[in-house]
């Protein structure tokens, strides 16, 4: 079943059973998720209100348009979420994949490269969406409804999840590629999206703890 015609129960029950997935990656993709569908309604609570008229031309453009954004990000990262499950499974059937003569085994050992590397590239890919998605939060920090500026808070931790669950969900797969240019890639681009994300962080939270006074 796809996560997202689940019931919240019963995607918790599966998370806490002993199977692999969903596990960590799943869990960041939706966290970010919801991270982005609270930044998306604090934009709802703030265009929909009478003193929204009195915004700058272009602030009310920005918001609007951010409202699409953060709707569609928290599409993808609920897809994502999803897709790390199946990228899961997908390295386990290379992994039972017969292995008794040599050609088997050279069959196998691609299978598994293959896999292994599309098990990195998903958190990987929902780390940098959730990154992109925080550039785009201060303005809505600023702007949005003063009485959802916790939920604007909350958004930005669960944004922040995404990256970082992302990032180690890519980083424990890095030592079974033996691409090794792909793997010191990787791992520069892990460091540079936690670096971005800490400081785009204390920058939000900032601007929450201003607002709240």
């Amino acid at each position: 079943m796809r996560i997202e015609n689940q019931t919240i129960g019963s995607y918790v029950e599966d998370v806490i059973s002993s199977k692999p997935v969903p596990g960590g990656g799943s869990v960041s993709a939706l966290a970010g998720s919801q991270g982005a569908a609270l930044i998306a309604m604090v934009i709802a609570l703030t265009v929909n209100k009478k003193y929204f008229a009195d915004f700058a031309p272009e602030d009310q453009e920005q918001m609007k348009a951010l409202a699409e954004y953060f709707a569609a990000k928290k599409d993808r990262l609920l897809e994502l979420s999803g897709e790390d499950i199946a990228a899961y499974d997908g390295f386990m059937v290379a992994l039972r994949l017969p292995k008794d003569t040599e050609e088997e085994k050279r069959a196998r050992k691609e299978a598994m490269q293959k896999a292994q590397i599309h098990a990195m590239d998903i958190p990987l890919y929902f780390a940098r969406l959730a990154a992109q998605a925080l550039e785009r939060v201060p303005l809505v920090a600023r702007l949005g409804n003063v009485n959802a500026i916790s939920d604007a808070a909350v958004g930005t931790l669960c944004l922040e999840v995404a990256v970082r669950g992302g990032v180690y969900n890519a980083r424990i797969n890095l030592p079974g590629i033996e691409d090794q240019a792909l793997v010191n890639q990787v791992a520069v681009e892990c460091k540079s999206l936690i670096e971005k994300t800490e400081a785009l962080v204390k920058e939000i939270l900032q601007i929450v703890e201003e607002r709240l006074g």
